[in-house]
Protein backbone atom coordinates (compact mmCIF):
# COMPACT_ATOMS: atom_id res chain seq x y z
CA UNK A 1 0.00 0.00 0.00
CA UNK A 2 1.36 3.38 -0.96
CA UNK A 3 2.25 5.77 1.87
CA UNK A 4 -0.26 8.59 2.32
CA UNK A 5 1.07 12.08 1.45
CA UNK A 6 1.68 13.87 4.77
CA UNK A 7 -1.19 16.22 5.57
CA UNK A 8 1.20 18.97 6.79
CA UNK A 9 2.78 19.14 3.34
CA UNK A 10 -0.68 19.50 1.80
CA UNK A 11 -1.57 22.30 4.19
CA UNK A 12 1.73 24.06 3.51
CA UNK A 13 1.10 23.83 -0.24
CA UNK A 14 -2.35 25.36 0.24
CA UNK A 15 -0.92 28.20 2.31
CA UNK A 16 1.67 29.00 -0.34
CA UNK A 17 -1.01 29.13 -3.03
CA UNK A 18 -3.65 30.99 -1.05
CA UNK A 19 -1.29 33.34 0.79
CA UNK A 20 1.68 33.97 -1.51
CA UNK A 21 2.49 37.25 0.20
CA UNK A 22 2.92 35.39 3.49
CA UNK A 23 5.68 33.23 2.03
CA UNK A 24 7.48 36.17 0.33
CA UNK A 25 7.25 38.66 3.19
CA UNK A 26 10.66 37.87 4.65
CA UNK A 27 12.50 37.79 1.34
CA UNK A 28 14.00 40.61 -0.73
CA UNK A 29 12.07 41.38 -3.94
CA UNK A 30 13.75 39.95 -7.01
CA UNK A 31 13.42 43.28 -8.84
CA UNK A 32 13.54 46.21 -6.38
CA UNK A 33 11.74 49.41 -7.29
CA UNK A 34 13.83 51.88 -9.25
CA UNK A 35 12.64 54.76 -7.09
CA UNK A 36 12.37 54.91 -3.30
CA UNK A 37 9.03 55.90 -1.82
CA UNK A 38 8.91 59.31 -0.20
CA UNK A 39 8.57 63.01 -0.88
CA UNK A 40 10.81 66.05 -0.98
CA UNK A 41 9.51 69.11 0.87
CA UNK A 42 10.78 72.68 0.95
CA UNK A 43 12.35 74.26 4.04
CA UNK A 44 10.23 77.38 4.29
CA UNK A 45 10.70 79.72 1.36
CA UNK A 46 14.35 78.63 1.07
CA UNK A 47 17.21 80.76 -0.25
CA UNK A 48 17.59 83.07 -3.24
CA UNK A 49 20.97 81.73 -4.34
CA UNK A 50 23.07 78.58 -4.51
CA UNK A 51 23.77 76.40 -1.46
CA UNK A 52 27.35 75.08 -1.66
CA UNK A 53 27.67 73.28 1.68
CA UNK A 54 25.63 72.13 4.68
CA UNK A 55 26.52 71.45 8.31
CA UNK A 56 24.73 70.84 11.61
CA UNK A 57 25.59 73.02 14.59
CA UNK A 58 23.78 71.99 17.75
CA UNK A 59 20.07 72.03 16.99
CA UNK A 60 20.36 74.05 13.78
CA UNK A 61 21.00 73.25 10.14
CA UNK A 62 23.51 75.62 8.55
CA UNK A 63 23.61 76.48 4.85
CA UNK A 64 26.53 78.27 3.19
CA UNK A 65 26.71 79.48 -0.38
CA UNK A 66 26.00 82.45 -2.60
CA UNK A 67 22.76 84.07 -1.50
CA UNK A 68 21.49 87.25 0.11
CA UNK A 69 18.16 86.06 1.54
CA UNK A 70 16.99 83.09 3.60
CA UNK A 71 13.29 82.69 4.33
CA UNK A 72 12.76 86.18 2.91
CA UNK A 73 15.14 87.73 5.46
CA UNK A 74 18.53 89.33 4.70
CA UNK A 75 21.18 86.63 5.14
CA UNK A 76 24.50 87.06 3.39
CA UNK A 77 26.03 83.76 2.24
CA UNK A 78 25.22 81.86 5.45
CA UNK A 79 21.99 81.10 7.31
CA UNK A 80 20.47 78.74 9.91
CA UNK A 81 17.28 76.65 9.89
CA UNK A 82 15.92 75.59 13.29
CA UNK A 83 13.27 73.23 11.95
CA UNK A 84 10.69 75.98 11.64
CA UNK A 85 12.25 79.18 10.32
CA UNK A 86 15.42 80.71 8.87
CA UNK A 87 17.70 83.19 10.65
CA UNK A 88 20.93 85.01 9.66
CA UNK A 89 24.34 84.85 11.34
CA UNK A 90 24.70 88.45 12.34
CA UNK A 91 25.28 90.57 9.25
CA UNK A 92 26.76 87.57 7.44
CA UNK A 93 29.75 87.31 5.13
CA UNK A 94 30.49 89.91 2.46
CA UNK A 95 32.99 90.76 -0.26
CA UNK A 96 33.02 94.56 -0.45
CA UNK A 97 30.14 95.65 -2.67
CA UNK A 98 29.95 92.21 -4.25
CA UNK A 99 28.16 89.07 -3.17
CA UNK A 100 30.43 86.77 -1.20
CA UNK A 101 30.74 83.03 -1.76
CA UNK A 102 31.00 80.42 0.97
CA UNK A 103 32.59 77.29 -0.48
CA UNK A 104 32.62 75.12 2.64
CA UNK A 105 31.55 75.11 6.29
CA UNK A 106 32.30 72.83 9.24
CA UNK A 107 31.24 72.54 12.88
CA UNK A 108 34.22 72.59 15.26
CA UNK A 109 34.02 72.36 19.08
CA UNK A 110 30.56 73.93 19.14
CA UNK A 111 31.61 76.70 16.77
CA UNK A 112 31.28 77.15 13.00
CA UNK A 113 34.06 77.75 10.49
CA UNK A 114 33.39 79.11 7.00
CA UNK A 115 35.79 79.43 4.06
CA UNK A 116 35.34 80.94 0.62
CA UNK A 117 35.73 84.30 -1.01
CA UNK A 118 34.88 87.11 1.42
CA UNK A 119 36.63 89.96 3.20
CA UNK A 120 34.10 90.83 5.90
CA UNK A 121 32.33 88.73 8.55
CA UNK A 122 29.81 90.48 10.78
CA UNK A 123 31.55 93.78 10.16
CA UNK A 124 34.97 92.36 11.03
CA UNK A 125 37.77 92.34 8.43
CA UNK A 126 38.72 88.77 7.48
CA UNK A 127 40.52 86.99 4.64
CA UNK A 128 38.47 84.13 3.20
CA UNK A 129 37.95 82.36 6.55
CA UNK A 130 35.91 83.25 9.62
CA UNK A 131 34.82 81.68 12.92
CA UNK A 132 31.34 81.99 14.48
CA UNK A 133 31.41 81.42 18.26
CA UNK A 134 27.64 81.35 18.73
CA UNK A 135 27.35 85.12 19.13
CA UNK A 136 29.70 86.88 16.74
CA UNK A 137 32.20 86.43 13.92
CA UNK A 138 35.98 86.71 14.30
CA UNK A 139 39.01 86.46 12.04
CA UNK A 140 41.42 83.54 12.20
CA UNK A 141 44.78 85.29 12.06
CA UNK A 142 45.74 86.70 8.70
CA UNK A 143 43.31 84.34 7.00
CA UNK A 144 43.81 82.33 3.82
CA UNK A 145 45.31 83.69 0.61
CA UNK A 146 44.02 82.69 -2.80
CA UNK A 147 41.03 80.40 -3.33
CA UNK A 148 39.85 78.90 -0.02
CA UNK A 149 37.89 75.84 -1.10
CA UNK A 150 37.59 73.37 1.77
CA UNK A 151 37.42 73.11 5.57
CA UNK A 152 37.22 70.24 8.05
CA UNK A 153 37.45 69.56 11.77
CA UNK A 154 39.98 66.79 12.34
CA UNK A 155 42.16 65.63 15.23
CA UNK A 156 40.89 68.53 17.36
CA UNK A 157 42.08 71.09 14.81
CA UNK A 158 40.65 73.18 11.99
CA UNK A 159 42.07 72.24 8.58
CA UNK A 160 41.53 74.38 5.49
CA UNK A 161 42.39 74.01 1.81
CA UNK A 162 43.48 76.84 -0.42
CA UNK A 163 44.96 77.25 -3.89
CA UNK A 164 47.28 80.01 -5.07
CA UNK A 165 48.64 80.87 -8.51
CA UNK A 166 52.16 82.15 -9.06
CA UNK A 167 53.36 84.41 -11.88
CA UNK A 168 54.44 84.64 -14.56
CA UNK A 169 52.67 81.60 -15.98
CA UNK A 170 49.93 81.12 -13.39
CA UNK A 171 51.10 77.69 -12.22
CA UNK A 172 49.05 76.78 -9.17
CA UNK A 173 49.92 75.13 -5.89
CA UNK A 174 47.44 73.71 -3.38
CA UNK A 175 47.94 73.93 0.37
CA UNK A 176 46.35 72.28 3.39
CA UNK A 177 46.84 74.37 6.52
CA UNK A 178 45.77 73.98 10.13
CA UNK A 179 44.87 76.67 12.63
CA UNK A 180 46.97 76.97 15.79
CA UNK A 181 44.64 78.95 18.02
CA UNK A 182 47.15 79.41 20.85
CA UNK A 183 49.70 80.91 18.46
CA UNK A 184 47.11 82.72 16.34
CA UNK A 185 48.73 81.39 13.17
CA UNK A 186 48.06 79.06 10.26
CA UNK A 187 50.61 76.25 9.94
CA UNK A 188 51.28 74.22 6.82
CA UNK A 189 50.14 70.60 6.81
CA UNK A 190 50.97 69.81 3.19
CA UNK A 191 51.79 71.38 -0.18
CA UNK A 192 50.55 69.81 -3.42
CA UNK A 193 51.65 70.70 -6.92
CA UNK A 194 49.71 69.95 -10.09
CA UNK A 195 50.05 66.35 -11.29
CA UNK A 196 52.11 65.52 -14.35
CA UNK A 197 50.41 66.74 -17.50
CA UNK A 198 48.76 69.75 -15.85
CA UNK A 199 49.78 73.14 -14.50
CA UNK A 200 46.63 73.73 -12.45
CA UNK A 201 45.26 72.21 -9.25
CA UNK A 202 42.36 72.90 -6.88
CA UNK A 203 41.27 71.08 -3.72
CA UNK A 204 37.54 70.40 -3.97
CA UNK A 205 37.23 67.65 -1.35
CA UNK A 206 38.45 67.88 2.24
CA UNK A 207 36.60 65.31 4.36
CA UNK A 208 37.31 63.91 7.83
CA UNK A 209 36.21 60.26 7.96
CA UNK A 210 37.11 58.10 10.94
CA UNK A 211 40.80 58.47 11.77
CA UNK A 212 41.78 59.98 8.42
CA UNK A 213 41.48 63.31 6.64
CA UNK A 214 41.01 62.88 2.88
CA UNK A 215 41.97 65.42 0.24
CA UNK A 216 40.82 65.24 -3.37
CA UNK A 217 41.99 67.59 -6.09
CA UNK A 218 40.98 68.73 -9.54
CA UNK A 219 43.53 69.24 -12.29
CA UNK A 220 43.13 70.12 -15.95
CA UNK A 221 43.35 67.29 -18.49
CA UNK A 222 44.30 64.55 -16.00
CA UNK A 223 42.50 62.71 -13.16
CA UNK A 224 42.61 64.35 -9.76
CA UNK A 225 44.83 63.02 -6.99
CA UNK A 226 43.73 61.58 -3.64
CA UNK A 227 45.66 61.80 -0.38
CA UNK A 228 44.97 60.58 3.16
CA UNK A 229 46.33 62.23 6.32
CA UNK A 230 46.75 60.30 9.59
CA UNK A 231 47.56 63.30 11.75
CA UNK A 232 51.25 63.22 10.93
CA UNK A 233 51.87 62.55 7.24
CA UNK A 234 50.00 62.61 3.94
CA UNK A 235 49.84 59.40 1.91
CA UNK A 236 49.11 59.30 -1.80
CA UNK A 237 46.20 56.92 -2.45
CA UNK A 238 45.83 57.19 -6.20
CA UNK A 239 43.93 59.02 -8.90
CA UNK A 240 40.16 58.80 -8.80
CA UNK A 241 38.02 60.31 -11.53
CA UNK A 242 38.33 63.82 -12.93
CA UNK A 243 37.55 66.57 -10.45
CA UNK A 244 37.01 64.99 -7.03
CA UNK A 245 34.34 66.55 -4.84
CA UNK A 246 33.57 64.22 -1.93
CA UNK A 247 34.54 61.15 0.08
CA UNK A 248 32.33 58.90 2.16
CA UNK A 249 32.63 55.53 3.88
CA UNK A 250 30.01 52.85 3.18
CA UNK A 251 30.05 49.23 4.28
CA UNK A 252 33.54 49.68 5.70
CA UNK A 253 34.92 50.83 2.34
CA UNK A 254 35.95 54.26 1.07
CA UNK A 255 34.14 55.87 -1.88
CA UNK A 256 34.89 59.02 -3.86
CA UNK A 257 32.53 61.14 -5.93
CA UNK A 258 33.43 63.35 -8.85
CA UNK A 259 33.17 63.83 -12.58
CA UNK A 260 33.20 61.16 -15.25
CA UNK A 261 33.28 57.97 -13.16
CA UNK A 262 30.74 59.57 -10.77
CA UNK A 263 31.28 57.19 -7.82
CA UNK A 264 34.37 55.02 -7.31
CA UNK A 265 35.41 52.50 -4.65
CA UNK A 266 38.88 52.47 -3.16
CA UNK A 267 41.08 49.37 -2.98
CA UNK A 268 44.35 49.95 -1.08
CA UNK A 269 46.93 51.06 -1.71
CA UNK A 270 45.99 53.20 -4.72
CA UNK A 271 43.28 51.64 -6.92
CA UNK A 272 39.92 53.26 -7.64
CA UNK A 273 37.15 51.37 -9.48
CA UNK A 274 33.96 52.86 -10.87
CA UNK A 275 30.72 51.33 -9.60
CA UNK A 276 29.55 51.27 -13.22
CA UNK A 277 32.08 50.82 -16.06
CA UNK A 278 29.52 52.24 -18.51
CA UNK A 279 29.78 55.69 -16.96
CA UNK A 280 31.64 58.18 -19.11
CA UNK A 281 32.62 61.82 -18.57
CA UNK A 282 29.37 62.93 -20.19
CA UNK A 283 27.39 61.29 -17.35
CA UNK A 284 27.95 64.33 -15.15
CA UNK A 285 29.19 65.01 -11.61
CA UNK A 286 28.78 63.82 -8.03
CA UNK A 287 29.20 66.86 -5.79
CA UNK A 288 28.52 65.29 -2.39
CA UNK A 289 27.72 61.99 -0.66
CA UNK A 290 26.01 61.16 2.63
CA UNK A 291 25.10 58.02 4.57
CA UNK A 292 21.39 57.81 5.33
CA UNK A 293 19.23 54.91 6.50
CA UNK A 294 21.82 52.34 5.50
CA UNK A 295 22.29 53.71 1.99
CA UNK A 296 24.95 55.83 0.31
CA UNK A 297 23.27 58.94 -1.09
CA UNK A 298 24.92 60.76 -3.99
CA UNK A 299 23.94 64.23 -5.14
CA UNK A 300 25.13 66.06 -8.21
CA UNK A 301 24.34 66.76 -11.84
CA UNK A 302 23.42 63.64 -13.79
CA UNK A 303 22.85 63.26 -17.51
CA UNK A 304 19.60 61.54 -18.47
CA UNK A 305 20.09 57.81 -18.89
CA UNK A 306 23.14 57.58 -16.60
CA UNK A 307 21.25 57.48 -13.29
CA UNK A 308 17.70 56.45 -12.34
CA UNK A 309 16.84 59.90 -11.06
CA UNK A 310 17.62 63.58 -11.67
CA UNK A 311 20.49 64.70 -9.47
CA UNK A 312 20.01 62.62 -6.29
CA UNK A 313 20.21 58.82 -5.95
CA UNK A 314 20.78 56.06 -3.37
CA UNK A 315 23.17 53.08 -3.51
CA UNK A 316 22.25 50.02 -1.39
CA UNK A 317 25.45 48.12 -2.08
CA UNK A 318 24.28 46.47 -5.28
CA UNK A 319 22.06 48.87 -7.23
CA UNK A 320 20.98 52.49 -7.57
CA UNK A 321 17.51 53.88 -6.94
CA UNK A 322 16.08 57.37 -7.19
CA UNK A 323 14.64 59.46 -4.38
CA UNK A 324 11.23 60.62 -5.53
CA UNK A 325 11.30 62.59 -8.75
CA UNK A 326 14.57 64.32 -7.86
CA UNK A 327 15.55 67.95 -8.43
CA UNK A 328 15.51 70.27 -11.44
CA UNK A 329 19.05 71.54 -10.79
CA UNK A 330 22.40 70.69 -9.21
CA UNK A 331 22.51 69.03 -5.78
CA UNK A 332 25.76 70.33 -4.29
CA UNK A 333 25.48 69.39 -0.61
CA UNK A 334 23.96 66.63 1.52
CA UNK A 335 23.66 66.10 5.27
CA UNK A 336 21.38 64.65 7.96
CA UNK A 337 19.31 66.88 10.23
CA UNK A 338 16.75 65.63 12.75
CA UNK A 339 17.02 62.15 11.17
CA UNK A 340 16.05 63.53 7.74
CA UNK A 341 18.19 63.73 4.62
CA UNK A 342 18.75 67.34 3.54
CA UNK A 343 19.84 68.38 0.05
CA UNK A 344 21.08 71.81 -0.96
CA UNK A 345 22.20 73.17 -4.29
CA UNK A 346 21.08 75.28 -7.20
CA UNK A 347 17.62 73.85 -7.82
CA UNK A 348 14.22 75.52 -7.61
CA UNK A 349 11.99 72.44 -7.54
CA UNK A 350 12.07 69.04 -5.84
CA UNK A 351 9.56 66.32 -6.78
CA UNK A 352 8.10 68.88 -9.15
CA UNK A 353 7.11 71.25 -6.32
CA UNK A 354 8.78 74.58 -5.45
CA UNK A 355 11.87 74.19 -3.25
CA UNK A 356 14.30 77.09 -3.36
CA UNK A 357 17.81 75.57 -3.25
CA UNK A 358 17.16 73.33 -0.23
CA UNK A 359 14.79 70.45 0.54
CA UNK A 360 14.10 67.66 3.02
CA UNK A 361 13.49 64.01 2.11
CA UNK A 362 10.61 62.34 3.93
CA UNK A 363 10.55 58.55 3.62
CA UNK A 364 7.15 56.95 3.21
CA UNK A 365 6.32 54.51 6.03
CA UNK A 366 7.11 50.93 5.07
CA UNK A 367 3.83 49.12 4.46
CA UNK A 368 3.34 45.96 6.50
CA UNK A 369 0.97 43.20 5.53
CA UNK A 370 -1.18 41.85 8.34
CA UNK A 371 -1.53 38.07 8.53
CA UNK A 372 -4.04 36.44 10.85
CA UNK A 373 -1.81 33.84 12.47
CA UNK A 374 -4.71 32.76 14.68
CA UNK A 375 -6.62 31.47 11.66
CA UNK A 376 -3.55 29.56 10.45
CA UNK A 377 -3.10 28.03 13.89
CA UNK A 378 -6.77 26.99 13.98
CA UNK A 379 -6.42 25.40 10.54
CA UNK A 380 -3.57 23.19 11.74
CA UNK A 381 -5.13 22.34 15.10
CA UNK A 382 -8.52 21.56 13.55
CA UNK A 383 -7.17 19.12 10.93
CA UNK A 384 -4.27 17.48 12.68
CA UNK A 385 -5.08 14.15 14.44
Amino acid sequence: MAERFPIRAVLLFCLLVVLPGFARAAGKPASPANTQAGTWTALGSGLNGSVNDLAVLGTRLIAGGSFTQAGGLPAYSIAAWDGTSWSPFGSGLKLGIYNATVNAIAAHNGQLVAVGQFTEAGGVAVQNVALWDGTSWSALGAGLKGDASGVASFDGKIFAARTQAFPPYGVQQAYIEWWNGSAGLWYSSGTFGPPQGSDWIRVNALDAIGDRLYMGSYATSVPGSSFAYNGTTWQYIGQASYNLYAYEQFGGELFAGGAGALVEKYTPPSTWTSLDPAWVPECGFVFDMQLHNGALIAGGRFTAGCMPNPNVVAWDGSSWSGLGAGMNGDVKALTEFNSHLIAGGNFTAADGSPAARIAQWNESPVATRKTTLGAVKALFSGTQR
